[in-house]
Formats: structure tokens, C-alpha cells, sequence
């Protein structure tokens, strides 16, 4: 990875229909806290759509550190902030929440 190219980060896990709004409240919280703290930072929240009588959500949350950080400092980077979300979080997600990394193409 080179300099000026930020890695991302996505992390996707269940959480039950009518723990929804607080997650969602959480994980905003946790993500604008990030942005403030993190100039530059980028993070989201998304949901798969639901199937029909289903009894779990599928949520997807996807963060990029500010431009520049080299490797070593993204690591970090992120380190600190699933930390922060897997104590905010804790109790809710339905399972193992899952991580995936990626690299930019070009």
C-alpha cells in the first residue's frame, strides 16, 4: 500500500430487528466521534435489505483512515476504533462480527 492510499476496513454482523435503532444510534455515535477525533476518517453504516420474515438484520459498517498514514499507522488506527466498537457494541450483534480488509486497486 502505498502513501496516500487508505486501506478500509469492513466489518458485518447480525443484530436482531428491535435492536436496530439503538445499534444504528451507537454505531453513529462511535463513527462521529472517530471523525472528529480522526480528521480525514471515513465511515458508514449500511444494512442489507432484509428478507422477508427475517429474524436477524445483516449491518455493515466500512471505515478509511485519513489519507497518508503509512501501514503501520492504519493498523493502529484502526485497532483503537474496533475496540471502541466492540465495547459499544457489546451484547448485540447476533454471532461473530466479521472483519475484512481491503486495498485500493489503483
Amino acid at each position: 500500500m502505498s502513501l496516500g492510499q487508505s486501506r478500509s476496513w469492513f466489518v458485518y454482523y447480525e443484530v436482531a430487528p428491535g435492536d436496530l435503532p439503538e445499534v444504528v444510534r451507537t454505531v453513529a455515535d462511535c463513527q462521529q466521534a472517530l471523525r472528529l477525533s480522526h480528521p480525514g476518517s471515513w465511515a458508514s453504516l449500511m444494512q442489507r435489505p432484509p428478507a422477508e420474515g427475517s429474524l436477524r438484520i445483516t449491518l455493515m459498517e466500512i471505515y478509511t483512515p485519513p489519507a497518508g498514514l503509512g501501514e503501520h499507522d492504519a493498523q493502529a488506527w484502526w485497532a483503537s476504533a474496533d475496540r471502541q466498537l466492540v465495547a459499544a457494541l457489546q451484547g448485540w450483534p447476533l454471532g461473530t462480527r466479521h472483519t475484512e480488509v481491503f486495498d485500493p486497486c489503483a
